[in-house]
């Protein structure tokens, strides 16, 4: 069990000790194809919850779950709205190469005093404790989920910033 701490309020992930162990957050995906009209798509992107705490936020509406997709080698970073129920996410092919990333988050939709987790989150750490929350704190992360893409040379393509 570790006792370092990235946030000063539980998170529910694979990579720490906030959770008990039987509780999880993890994203679904389908297969992943590119179309003709230069777009990447990510089919059928949902999500499962077992925290009795996040999913009373999810259902109230003070809590969304988000997609985040990043690109380090063009800067690219956007996120999607995602539900219980999937969705694809459709991507530009000109605004990826080399590695993408992507994973769910669950984010808080507005602040919240003096909350307090479910019998979900480790005692040992967070015992009877009370969390003033803000607008977007990260309160889940699920498994990051990678995939490489090399833009192709297209046929009779017109070089992007010659005359």
């Amino acid at each position: 069990m570790s006792s370092i701490k990235y946030f000063p309020h539980p998170v529910l992930s694979k990579s720490n000790d906030d959770y008990n162990d039987n509780f999880y957050f993890k994203m679904i995906n389908g297969k992943r194809h590119e179309t003709k009209e230069r777009e990447i798509i990510i089919d059928d992107v949902f999500y499962e919850i077992k925290s009795l705490s996040l999913e009373k936020l999810i259902k109230e509406n003070k809590a969304l779950v988000i997609c985040e997709v990043r690109c380090s080698s063009t800067l690219f970073s956007s996120t999607y709205d995602i539900t219980k129920k999937p969705t694809n996410i459709v991507l530009l092919q000109n605004e990826l190469r080399g590695k993408v990333e992507f994973n769910l988050k669950v984010i808080l939709a507005q602040n919240i005093e003096n909350f307090i987790f479910e019998n979900d989150v480790n005692k040992d750490f967070y015992s009877d404790a009370k969390f003033n929350l803000l607008k977007n704190d990260i309160l889940a992360i699920s498994n990051t989920k990678k995939f490489t893409f090399e833009p192709r040379n297209v046929k009779n393509a017109i070089p992007q910033g010659k005359p």
